[in-house]
């Protein structure tokens, strides 16, 4: 009797001991596949920082480097006087060279950022922006300018989309469309800043090229801190194809052929709105330079708040909807705003303004979150940095459009038509990507 007893205790206890280690597996199964799923790619599970760093830092930066971007707009009029230049001349030399640089190496930073990792791009850009705009406002001459403004769209171009993914990949598909919409409002934070800063330093110390310099240190200061405290340590770099094979596998993907169309046509209609609208509210409505710019200001700080709420809807109801809701009602605010009489009470003015703003502002987080997971895994900058390369592309060419078709019909509101029209264009885009990614959450 004793034997089989034994026995049977002997297969109990072993029984017990497999189904101990059974469950240890699962929990263990479990754990790391909700830190996968906390990450959109592999190659990030190792980091050291915390995701609320990376988001502080990376907010950081792109609020500073929108604060850099927009002295050029405060300074022209100093610039123009100073080296004696045309309009076309100062478009061409401070804006097209600038920007024409910022989306080819915001291509090539979102590709590289794939296979060495976000920081390594990320603080260089930082510091090489810091330089730029330092010497910027050494130039002794509008050809060392052009060259400086060139230099320095290029150091920064690999910023933003960098970031971005780098954002979006530390935080979880549940809440990344509300990250990514705080990481957004830095750029409208940074570019009240910016015009205020450089307005004040041109008025104050006579000086266009302090503005840039001024600008330049907190750059310089937000990189080394970005340096020294957010950390990064891939355990394994995903993307080990050439920059030809990535862009065939991208290309490959109708979401982001739909996506990169809807950011060209987006872009455009910003682009336009951002160029023209004090003009319009000066021109048509009668505001004095003042009050439309505070009006611009009040738009800003309305689609910072967009940005956020928009992402949180997003990220409850699904990135396609929020998409088609904010455009319709993007369009409907912006038409309304063309109904304006001069003789119109201010308040209706700043509130459709401010409306038009909350939704044309807030979409972005909603779209940036979709290309990101509509991308490959190990592809996710790339598909940053096309973006970007054809978004910036359509926003170049909003505003000239938009002075032509005012001048041929000598009518204000079609400064308003124009991306009221390419608001309208980006509804058929959206409407045809595909659910897979935006199931509700």
């Amino acid at each position: 009797m004793g034997w089989p007893m034994g026995l049977i205790e002997r297969k109990s206890v072993d029984g017990f001991v497999d189904r101990l280690k059974s469950g240890i597996w699962r929990q263990l199964e479990n754990r790391q596949q909700k830190s996968s799923h906390s990450c959109v790619t592999r190659a990030y599970q190792g980091r050291i920082s915390g995701k609320y760093t990376i988001l502080i830092f990376c907010w950081l930066g792109w609020l500073i480097t929108a604060a850099n971007r927009q002295v050029i707009d405060v300074t022209k009029k100093e610039i123009i006087d100073e080296f004696n230049l045309s309009l076309l001349s100062a478009g061409l030399g401070l804006d097209l060279t600038f920007w024409a640089l910022y989306i080819c190496t915001a291509l090539f930073g979102g590709l590289m950022s794939d296979r060495i990792g976000r920081k390594k791009l990320i603080v260089p850009s930082m510091f090489l922006f810091s330089v730029m705009m330092w010497t910027t406002g050494l130039a002794g001459n509008f050809v060392t300018l052009v060259i400086f403004r060139a230099l320095a769209g290029a150091s920064i171009g690999a910023f933003f989309p960098v970031a971005a993914s780098f954002v979006a990949e530390t935080f979880p598909k549940e809440v990344r469309s509300k990250a990514i919409g705080l990481y957004l409002t830095g750029a409208i934070l940074g570019s009240i800043i910016g015009w205020t800063s450089a307005g004040y330093v041109v008025q104050t110390f006579k000086s266009w090229r302090l503005s840039f310099q001024v600008c330049a240190v907190p750059m310089f200061i937000v990189g080394l801190l970005f340096w020294l405290i957010v950390k990064e340590k891939p355990q394994e770099y995903e993307s080990k194809t050439t920059f030809k094979s990535t862009a065939r596998t991208l290309f490959s993907v109708p979401n982001l052929l739909y996506l990169w169309g809807f950011a060209a046509l987006d872009l455009f209609e910003i682009w336009t709105i951002d160029d023209w609208l004090v003009f319009y509210f000066r021109e048509k409505i009668g505001m004095t330079p003042i009050l439309a710019a505070a009006t611009k200001g009040a738009c800003a700080a309305s689609g910072m708040a967009g940005a956020v709420l928009l992402g949180w809807v997003a990220d409850r109801f699904g990135r396609k909807p929020t998409l088609i809701g904010t455009l319709i009602c993007d369009a409907i605010c912006l038409f309304l705003v063309t109904l304006i009489p001069p003789s119109a009470p201010y308040f209706l003015t700043l509130t459709l303004s401010m409306a038009t703003s909350f939704f044309e502002l807030g979409e972005f987080s909603s779209l940036y979150t979709f290309i990101i997971e509509s991308a490959p895994a190990g592809n996710y900058g790339g598909s940053m940095g096309f973006t970007i390369f054809f978004g910036n592309l359509g926003g170049m060419t909003g505003s000239p459009i938009a002075g032509f078709f005012t001048d041929k019909f000598n009518n204000l509101n079609w400064l308003l038509y124009i991306p009221i029209a390419a608001a309208i264009a980006q509804l058929p885009v959206a409407n045809a990507a595909k659910e897979e990614a935006l199931k509700k959450l």
